[in-house]
């Protein structure tokens, strides 16, 4: 299985706004799965020009495959296989640091 996640300093650093608070929520051992076995795979990842959300000066498209994992949680300790999924993700500056400030996800058939 792997490791637990956490919400590290580094996370803390590079992340802002409504966009940390539900990562926090998000990290919490009951609200997320756990893999144990197999892989994801980032399949892309562009720069998305000219759009924005949340004062994002910066956009990322990425495009996740977690079909070849399996993933468990406390409400389905049976493991069931993950999902490819795409996300947008919006950085901009806060202070003098560039950080993730919102992103949006949808999933998708394959990469």
């Amino acid at each position: 299985a792997e490791p637990t996640p956490a919400f590290t300093q580094v996370l803390d650093e590079t992340t802002s706004g409504d966009f940390k608070v539900r990562l926090v929520a998000a990290l919490e051992p009951a609200a997320h799965a756990q893999r144990v076995s197999g892989a994801a795979t980032t399949s892309s990842l562009q720069r998305v020009p000219g759009l924005s959300r949340a004062g994002a000066t910066v956009a990322l498209h990425v495009c996740i495959d977690a079909r070849g994992a399996a993933y468990v949680t406390q409400e389905s300790p049976q493991p069931e296989p993950g999902i490819a999924y795409e996300q947008r993700l919006y950085f901009a500056m806060v202070g003098s640091k560039l950080k993730l400030v919102e992103s949006e996800s949808r999933e998708v058939p394959q990469c």
